[in-house]
Protein backbone atom coordinates (compact mmCIF):
# COMPACT_ATOMS: atom_id res chain seq x y z
CA UNK A 1 0.00 0.00 0.00
CA UNK A 2 1.28 3.48 -0.90
CA UNK A 3 1.84 5.60 2.20
CA UNK A 4 0.79 9.27 2.22
CA UNK A 5 4.24 10.23 3.54
CA UNK A 6 7.65 8.58 3.65
CA UNK A 7 10.75 10.47 4.80
CA UNK A 8 13.97 8.62 3.97
CA UNK A 9 17.37 9.48 5.49
CA UNK A 10 16.77 13.21 5.15
CA UNK A 11 19.63 15.63 5.85
CA UNK A 12 20.00 19.39 5.44
CA UNK A 13 23.02 21.65 5.93
CA UNK A 14 23.52 25.38 5.66
CA UNK A 15 26.81 27.04 4.78
CA UNK A 16 28.31 29.46 7.31
CA UNK A 17 31.45 30.97 5.83
CA UNK A 18 33.83 28.09 5.17
CA UNK A 19 31.86 25.70 7.37
CA UNK A 20 28.63 23.76 7.06
CA UNK A 21 26.10 23.59 9.88
CA UNK A 22 23.88 20.52 10.20
CA UNK A 23 20.20 21.40 10.53
CA UNK A 24 18.73 17.93 9.94
CA UNK A 25 20.61 14.64 10.13
CA UNK A 26 19.47 11.28 8.76
CA UNK A 27 15.75 11.63 9.53
CA UNK A 28 13.43 8.77 8.57
CA UNK A 29 9.77 8.17 9.41
CA UNK A 30 6.45 7.51 7.69
CA UNK A 31 2.76 8.25 8.20
CA UNK A 32 -0.29 6.12 7.58
CA UNK A 33 -3.70 7.29 6.42
CA UNK A 34 -5.75 8.67 9.29
CA UNK A 35 -2.67 9.36 11.42
CA UNK A 36 -2.12 12.70 13.19
CA UNK A 37 1.40 13.30 14.53
CA UNK A 38 3.16 16.19 16.24
CA UNK A 39 6.72 17.46 15.90
CA UNK A 40 7.94 19.48 18.87
CA UNK A 41 11.20 21.16 19.73
CA UNK A 42 12.72 24.50 20.72
CA UNK A 43 13.07 27.40 18.30
CA UNK A 44 15.94 26.83 15.89
CA UNK A 45 15.86 23.04 16.29
CA UNK A 46 15.00 22.46 12.62
CA UNK A 47 11.35 21.47 12.85
CA UNK A 48 10.12 24.23 10.51
CA UNK A 49 12.93 23.40 8.07
CA UNK A 50 11.79 19.78 8.11
CA UNK A 51 8.19 20.80 7.47
CA UNK A 52 9.31 23.01 4.57
CA UNK A 53 11.21 20.12 2.97
CA UNK A 54 8.25 17.76 3.42
CA UNK A 55 6.05 20.46 1.88
CA UNK A 56 8.32 20.69 -1.20
CA UNK A 57 9.12 24.31 -0.36
CA UNK A 58 12.79 23.61 0.37
CA UNK A 59 15.19 20.97 -0.97
CA UNK A 60 17.24 18.52 1.12
CA UNK A 61 20.96 17.79 0.71
CA UNK A 62 20.55 14.04 1.19
CA UNK A 63 17.65 11.62 1.34
CA UNK A 64 14.18 12.05 -0.07
CA UNK A 65 10.51 12.66 0.70
CA UNK A 66 7.76 10.60 -0.93
CA UNK A 67 4.25 12.04 -0.99
CA UNK A 68 1.72 9.38 -1.99
CA UNK A 69 4.57 7.57 -3.73
CA UNK A 70 5.90 10.65 -5.55
CA UNK A 71 9.61 11.28 -4.89
CA UNK A 72 9.93 15.05 -4.39
CA UNK A 73 13.62 15.15 -5.36
CA UNK A 74 12.82 13.88 -8.85
CA UNK A 75 10.31 16.64 -9.59
CA UNK A 76 10.87 19.90 -11.44
CA UNK A 77 9.87 23.22 -9.87
CA UNK A 78 6.52 23.00 -11.67
CA UNK A 79 6.18 19.38 -10.57
CA UNK A 80 6.70 20.39 -6.93
CA UNK A 81 4.16 23.19 -7.30
CA UNK A 82 1.62 20.79 -8.80
CA UNK A 83 2.30 18.29 -5.99
CA UNK A 84 1.68 20.94 -3.33
CA UNK A 85 -1.59 21.91 -4.96
CA UNK A 86 -2.91 18.39 -5.50
CA UNK A 87 -1.47 16.32 -2.64
CA UNK A 88 -0.91 18.72 0.29
CA UNK A 89 -2.98 21.03 2.43
CA UNK A 90 -1.30 23.75 4.49
CA UNK A 91 -2.42 25.37 7.76
CA UNK A 92 -0.23 28.27 8.88
CA UNK A 93 0.45 30.11 12.17
CA UNK A 94 -2.02 32.80 11.20
CA UNK A 95 -4.83 31.84 8.87
CA UNK A 96 -3.21 33.62 5.87
CA UNK A 97 -6.59 34.37 4.32
CA UNK A 98 -6.89 36.77 1.39
CA UNK A 99 -8.59 39.90 2.82
CA UNK A 100 -10.71 40.56 -0.28
CA UNK A 101 -12.26 37.07 -0.48
CA UNK A 102 -15.08 35.80 1.72
CA UNK A 103 -14.88 32.35 3.31
CA UNK A 104 -16.46 30.48 0.40
CA UNK A 105 -14.14 32.05 -2.17
CA UNK A 106 -11.05 31.28 -0.06
CA UNK A 107 -11.81 27.60 -0.70
CA UNK A 108 -13.13 28.01 -4.22
CA UNK A 109 -9.90 29.67 -5.38
CA UNK A 110 -7.77 26.70 -4.29
CA UNK A 111 -9.93 24.25 -6.24
CA UNK A 112 -10.13 26.60 -9.23
CA UNK A 113 -6.32 26.62 -9.43
CA UNK A 114 -6.51 22.81 -9.47
CA UNK A 115 -9.02 23.05 -12.36
CA UNK A 116 -11.86 21.41 -10.46
CA UNK A 117 -15.29 21.67 -12.09
CA UNK A 118 -17.29 24.70 -10.86
CA UNK A 119 -20.28 22.66 -9.67
CA UNK A 120 -18.03 20.28 -7.74
CA UNK A 121 -16.06 23.21 -6.25
CA UNK A 122 -19.22 24.87 -4.98
CA UNK A 123 -20.55 21.65 -3.44
CA UNK A 124 -17.25 20.76 -1.76
CA UNK A 125 -16.61 24.26 -0.38
CA UNK A 126 -20.06 24.41 1.22
CA UNK A 127 -19.66 20.92 2.71
CA UNK A 128 -16.23 21.67 4.18
CA UNK A 129 -17.28 24.99 5.69
CA UNK A 130 -20.30 23.25 7.20
CA UNK A 131 -18.01 20.51 8.57
CA UNK A 132 -15.96 23.11 10.48
CA UNK A 133 -19.06 24.88 11.83
CA UNK A 134 -19.12 27.84 9.44
CA UNK A 135 -22.07 26.90 7.25
CA UNK A 136 -23.82 30.16 8.15
CA UNK A 137 -20.76 32.35 7.58
CA UNK A 138 -19.63 31.39 4.09
CA UNK A 139 -20.14 34.95 2.78
CA UNK A 140 -18.19 36.60 5.62
CA UNK A 141 -14.87 38.29 4.91
CA UNK A 142 -11.80 37.76 7.14
CA UNK A 143 -12.32 41.05 9.00
CA UNK A 144 -15.80 39.82 9.97
CA UNK A 145 -14.46 36.58 11.50
CA UNK A 146 -12.85 35.89 14.89
CA UNK A 147 -9.35 34.42 15.12
CA UNK A 148 -10.75 30.96 15.72
CA UNK A 149 -13.17 31.27 12.81
CA UNK A 150 -10.34 32.33 10.49
CA UNK A 151 -8.39 29.21 11.43
CA UNK A 152 -11.52 27.13 10.78
CA UNK A 153 -11.63 28.55 7.26
CA UNK A 154 -7.91 27.72 6.90
CA UNK A 155 -8.58 24.12 7.99
CA UNK A 156 -11.42 23.76 5.49
CA UNK A 157 -9.22 25.26 2.76
CA UNK A 158 -6.45 22.76 3.54
CA UNK A 159 -8.83 19.88 2.76
CA UNK A 160 -10.35 21.48 -0.36
CA UNK A 161 -8.34 19.58 -2.99
CA UNK A 162 -8.66 16.25 -1.14
CA UNK A 163 -4.91 16.08 -0.32
CA UNK A 164 -3.03 13.05 0.93
CA UNK A 165 -1.18 15.07 3.57
CA UNK A 166 -2.00 18.01 5.86
CA UNK A 167 0.88 20.16 7.18
CA UNK A 168 0.08 22.46 10.10
CA UNK A 169 2.81 24.91 11.18
CA UNK A 170 2.07 26.24 14.69
CA UNK A 171 -1.68 26.46 13.94
CA UNK A 172 -2.51 27.75 17.44
CA UNK A 173 0.27 30.35 17.77
CA UNK A 174 -2.12 33.31 17.55
CA UNK A 175 -4.97 31.80 19.59
CA UNK A 176 -5.85 31.68 23.29
CA UNK A 177 -5.90 28.36 25.14
CA UNK A 178 -9.60 27.63 24.65
CA UNK A 179 -9.48 28.36 20.91
CA UNK A 180 -6.23 26.38 20.60
CA UNK A 181 -7.86 23.22 21.94
CA UNK A 182 -10.88 23.84 19.72
CA UNK A 183 -8.74 24.16 16.57
CA UNK A 184 -6.44 21.17 17.19
CA UNK A 185 -9.43 19.02 18.13
CA UNK A 186 -11.05 20.06 14.85
CA UNK A 187 -7.92 19.22 12.83
CA UNK A 188 -7.88 15.77 14.43
CA UNK A 189 -11.60 15.31 13.77
CA UNK A 190 -11.21 16.16 10.08
CA UNK A 191 -8.07 14.01 9.67
CA UNK A 192 -9.88 10.99 11.11
CA UNK A 193 -13.17 11.60 9.30
CA UNK A 194 -11.48 12.03 5.92
CA UNK A 195 -8.76 9.41 6.53
CA UNK A 196 -5.85 11.77 5.82
CA UNK A 197 -2.35 11.98 7.27
CA UNK A 198 -1.30 15.12 9.15
CA UNK A 199 1.76 16.65 10.80
CA UNK A 200 1.50 19.47 13.31
CA UNK A 201 4.56 21.46 14.34
CA UNK A 202 3.94 23.01 17.76
CA UNK A 203 5.56 24.45 20.88
CA UNK A 204 2.44 23.77 22.94
CA UNK A 205 2.78 20.55 24.95
CA UNK A 206 -0.89 20.70 25.95
CA UNK A 207 -1.87 19.96 22.34
CA UNK A 208 0.03 16.67 22.16
CA UNK A 209 -2.77 14.58 23.68
CA UNK A 210 -4.71 14.98 20.43
CA UNK A 211 -1.96 13.28 18.42
CA UNK A 212 -1.41 9.59 17.67
CA UNK A 213 2.39 9.95 17.86
CA UNK A 214 4.82 12.63 19.02
CA UNK A 215 8.29 13.27 17.62
CA UNK A 216 10.86 15.56 19.25
CA UNK A 217 13.71 17.36 17.50
CA UNK A 218 16.93 16.51 19.37
CA UNK A 219 20.48 16.96 18.07
CA UNK A 220 19.18 17.64 14.55
CA UNK A 221 17.19 14.42 14.31
CA UNK A 222 13.74 13.10 15.29
CA UNK A 223 13.14 10.98 18.38
CA UNK A 224 9.71 9.41 18.85
CA UNK A 225 8.14 9.50 22.32
CA UNK A 226 7.50 6.09 23.86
Amino acid sequence: MTLPLEVKKLSKRFKDGENYIDILKDISFSLNQGEFVAIVGPSGSGKSTLLSIIGALLTSDDGDVLINGHAVSKLSEKGRSDLRLSQMGFIFQSAELLPYLHAFDQLDLVAKLHQVDKTERKKRAKELLSDVGLGSRIKHYPHQLSGGEKQRVAIARAFMNDPALILADEPTASLDEERSHEIVSLIKQEVKAKNKAAIMVTHDESMLSYCDRVFRMKNHTLIEDN
